[in-house]
């Protein structure tokens, strides 16, 4: 009698090492069918844990971002103590960041990105992601303050000057290390003025001079300032609208009073 011969069941290991070569195809459809097998079947495998965060690699690949941060946020949850808990912080961050829109849209997905890219920075200082966090970080900040420069220019252009003012002075106290800040600034200065805000307008025209003396506009906020009363005691105060650590409602009020 002839043996017959036994085929041998996959195991856990087969349907990780075919997700692998799925992955490493761009066949992302079917590399998710299988690292999501190992998942199902084989909770306690020693691939378990790494077949799970590449599925949500897998999305991202593909550019399905709404899965992936679904499926990189339940590996966040399910494994908190993970190695490769950056990673997928990094992931999520990105899968926001690819769907940054224009400056002149919503903005959610930017600020959804930096806070991500800022955790990364402060969670793990040490990880290969943290540089590339910070310089996502920043576009992300430029982004921003250029929407907000965007939406203070519409109600500088129609006379709206508190609308600007509440505009640029938050640009100002957020992101006054992006390259718009200068603008932000001078125009902060202008609306103040144009509100009869003379005090207020001297401080934002001195931060002018001061931390920004290098552009056409420090010539000409000096000569606002010579303009306006009370100098000794501007420049007493007058870093305040380039001051990060400035509380928005608290400091604003007073200043702007």
């Amino acid at each position: 009698m002839a043996a017959c011969s036994i085929r041998k069941a996959p195991t856990s290991e087969d349907y990780y090492a075919q997700a692998q070569l799925n992955f490493a195809n761009r066949e992302y459809n079917a590399a998710i069918e299988n690292y999501q097998y190992v998942v199902d079947k084989y909770p306690f495998s020693p691939y378990a844990d790494d077949a799970e965060i590449k599925i949500g690699l897998a999305y991202y690949k593909m550019g399905e971002y709404a899965q992936a941060i679904a499926a990189l946020d339940d590996f966040q949850r399910m494994h908190p103590t993970s190695k490769n808990l950056e990673l997928a912080t990094y992931y999520i961050a990105m899968s926001y960041y690819d769907q940054i829109g224009r400056e002149d849209q919503d903005q959610s997905k930017t600020e959804a990105a930096l806070e991500k890219f800022q955790t990364i920075e402060q969670r793990f200082p040490e990880s290969e992601f943290s540089e590339l966090a910070k310089e996502k970080s920043q576009i992300c900040r430029e982004v921003l303050a250029r929407h907000q420069k965007i939406v203070g220019d519409y109600y500088f252009k129609r006379a709206n000057f508190r609308a600007a003012e509440s505009r640029f002075a938050e640009l100002m106290q957020k992101y006054a290390d992006t390259p718009v800040a200068p603008d932000a600034l001078w125009e902060l200065g202008i609306a103040l003025e144009k509100e009869g805000k003379k005090y207020s307008a001297a401080q934002a025209f001195a931060a002018m001079v001061q931390h920004f003396p290098d552009t056409p506009y420090a010539k000409e906020a000096q000569k606002k300032l010579k303009k306006l009363s009370n100098p000794s005691r501007t420049r007493r105060i007058r870093s305040s609208w380039c001051s990060p650590k400035m509380d928005t409602a608290k400091d604003r009020a007073r200043l702007i009073a």
